[in-house]
């Protein structure tokens, strides 16, 4: 089975360190870095099956961060992750070609299948 390769973005030192240990526990491999420029610098040196970015960071937000990685690559998967929900930053980021969006507070259930649906693309 390949061991895919998840990069996340994410501001919030536990919420990162939660997310990067659930995603470890389920067997992915994860780098975890605190903001969207720094997700963009590891972007460009490796190859990643995911990315999952919070949408609001210092430095380069999620979306800003998406709309980036996909001039770098249209076919990446990008997961975008919210405390601020609203239907439109939903709709904005699905167009940018986020395939699925999901809020906070992170419920374990839902991270694991909404990554694994999205690493059935991969």
């Amino acid at each position: 089975m390949k061991e895919f390769k998840i990069l996340i973005a994410e501001d919030d030192d536990l919420n990162r360190r939660n997310l990067a240990e659930l995603l470890a526990s389920c067997g992915y491999e994860v780098t975890a870095v605190a903001d969207g420029r720094q997700a963009l610098e590891n972007y460009v040196q490796d190859v990643y099956d995911l990315v999952v970015t919070d949408l609001r960071m210092p430095n380069m937000d999620g979306l800003e961060l998406l709309k980036q990685i996909k001039e770098l690559n249209a076919e990446q998967l990008v997961i975008l992750v919210t405390g601020f929900g609203s239907v439109q930053t939903a709709v904005d980021a699905m167009k940018m070609g986020a395939l699925d969006y999901i809020t906070k507070p992170l419920k374990d259930d839902l991270v694991r299948i909404t990554v694994a649906r999205a690493l059935s693309f991969a």
